[in-house]
């Protein structure tokens, strides 16, 4: 029997359940370079971030999606057009598609701080009008799951993973990009310097948790 976790109490809500056996794809292009779809399709539980795609990819990524971890831009269907660090957001971001995810669970996450943001600024309160009718929709309380030693706001991926280390599991990460200086998506080409995220102060936290046998890292 598969052991079950419930990732509740002052975190998420409502209860949401997940298997023991958990994969987190992240987004780098280094996927590209490994066919780790079969591997990912393995887990009892694959977790994927934002607008991460799967059609056309699943022998780099899987093709199984059990829960989505989405930031309150990706969850309110906002649009990136016009934003520079897309370059072809109209077609590698497009607008409605966690609108159009069917019998997801969607996961809010987003990156203020504790306290700072009003969930329903966010979208929360009419939460039903972003999703799909056979979606549901989780929130994590307060924005927030606390990591030290990161100057600027953590991303929803690292969120992500210290909130499975805090519920006594050990995730196995696939495409986060350890050896990359900024940061890249597999199924576009975007600006690889964000002013938002310290992905390299993230880096060296994946490290730490690695070898403290917290995580296992993909490479």
């Amino acid at each position: 029997m598969q052991l079950i976790k419930q990732l509740n109490g002052s975190f998420v809500q409502p209860t949401l359940t997940i298997g023991s056996k958990v994969a987190i794809v992240g987004s780098s292009a280094i996927l590209l370079e490994k066919e780790y779809g079969d591997i990912i399709d393995g887990y009892g539980t694959v977790i994927r971030f934002n607008r991460a795609p799967v059609i056309g990819y699943e022998k780099f990524v899987g093709s199984r999606t059990d829960l989505r971890v989405v930031n309150a831009h990706v969850f309110t269907n906002t649009s990136c057009e016009g934003d520079k660090r897309f370059k072809t957001a109209k077609l590698t971001q497009p607008k409605n598609f966690i609108k159009e995810l069917e019998n997801t669970n969607i996961l809010h996450i987003g990156t203020a701080g504790a306290g700072s943001v009003n969930p329903d600024e966010m979208g929360w309160s009419d939460r039903h009008t972003h999703i799909h009718p056979t979606s549901k929709a989780f929130i994590m309380n307060y924005f927030e799951v606390p990591i030290s030693d990161l100057d600027k706001a953590a991303t929803v991926g690292i969120k992500t993973i210290k909130l499975m280390i805090l519920n006594n599991l050990t995730p196995h990460l696939f495409g986060f990009g350890l050896g990359e200086s900024g940061v890249s998506h597999y199924w576009e080409d975007r600006d690889p310097v964000s002013e938002c995220h310290g992905y390299s102060d993230e880096r060296n936290k994946l490290k730490e948790w690695e070898k403290e046998e917290k995580i296992k890292i993909f490479r």
